[in-house]
C-alpha cells in the first residue's frame, strides 16, 4: 500500500499550530490567573530597595512579590490574585527592605491605609509610600 506524502506534513503542521497556539494567549492567561494590579509608588525623597512586598500574618491570602529598587517618584506594577488585592486594599501587607539610610526597614500596610487608593475601573490598587517612616 503506497504511503501518502501529505500525512506526515499535515501532522507536522497541526503539531506546530497546536504548540504555538499555547504561546499566543500567554498574556491573556496571566490576566485570568492574576486579574488585578497593585502599583507601589515611592513618594519619599529617598530610594527604596524593596526586598519583599508580602502578606501580613493576619492576611487572608498568602502572597510574596519580588523586590524592586524604586527611586524617588518611581513606581512598580505587579499582577496579583483577587484575594491578595483585597488584602492590600485593607492594609494587610508588609514592605521590607532599605529606605534611604535605614537598613532593615519594615513598614506595615496598616500604617499606609490613608495612602492606599483603589482605582476600580482599572482593577488596580495604588499604594504610596510618602516617607521612610510611613
Amino acid at each position: 500500500m503506497p504511503r501518502s506524502l501529505w500525512s506526515p506534513a499535515l501532522l507536522a503542521v497541526v503539531f506546530v499550530l497546536a504548540v504555538s497556539a499555547c504561546d499566543f494567549d500567554g498574556g491573556r492567561q496571566a490576566e485570568i490567573a492574576y486579574p488585578r494590579i497593585v502599583e507601589l509608588k515611592n513618594a519619599s525623597p529617598d530610594r527604596i530597595d524593596l526586598t519583599a512586598f508580602s502578606s501580613a500574618p493576619d492576611a487572608k491570602a498568602t502572597f510574596f512579590l519580588e523586590g524592586v529598587r524604586l527611586s524617588p517618584g518611581a513606581a512598580q506594577n505587579w499582577r496579583i490574585r483577587l484575594d491578595a488585592y483585597e488584602d492590600i486594599l485593607t492594609g494587610r501587607f508588609v514592605l521590607d527592605g532599605t529606605c534611604g539610610d535605614t537598613t532593615g526597614w519594615q513598614l506595615a500596610g496598616e500604617l499606609l491605609k490613608s495612602h492606599i487608593v483603589e482605582q476600580a475601573d482599572q482593577g488596580k490598587v495604588v499604594v504610596t509610600v510618602p516617607a521612610c517612616g510611613g
